[in-house]
């Protein structure tokens, strides 16, 4: 397990890692993707404090960094969640694990 996770990542770590037989390249796959989930909180908390809006130094008024870097984990993680296509259970995919 990667160290240091949050509350999300490491819940989705665990879900997935109770859930899924993941191989080592996934197993990599999976540990940045839960870094990406304790990033999206860490970002989206920032918002929520400072707002979309900021005002510089200089007094103009500007989207808020973390807008752009919260676009730029949500679309990475997007990427990096078909990469590692977990299975649905449901399926009866055969890399499930049987409950």
């Amino acid at each position: 397990m990667p160290e240091g996770l949050g509350g999300r990542g490491q819940s989705f770590y665990d879900l997935a890692r109770s859930t899924w037989e993941l191989d080592r390249p996934e197993t990599e796959l999976l540990n940045q993707i839960c870094r990406l989930l304790d990033r999206a909180d860490e970002l989206r908390t920032e918002i929520a404090r400072r707002g979309i809006l900021v005002t510089t130094s200089q007094g103009n008024v500007k989207t808020n960094p973390a807008c752009g870097e919260e676009r730029q984990v949500s679309l990475t993680l997007g990427r990096l969640l078909a990469q590692l296509a977990l299975p649905d259970e449901d399926a009866g995919c055969w890399r499930a694990r049987s409950r």
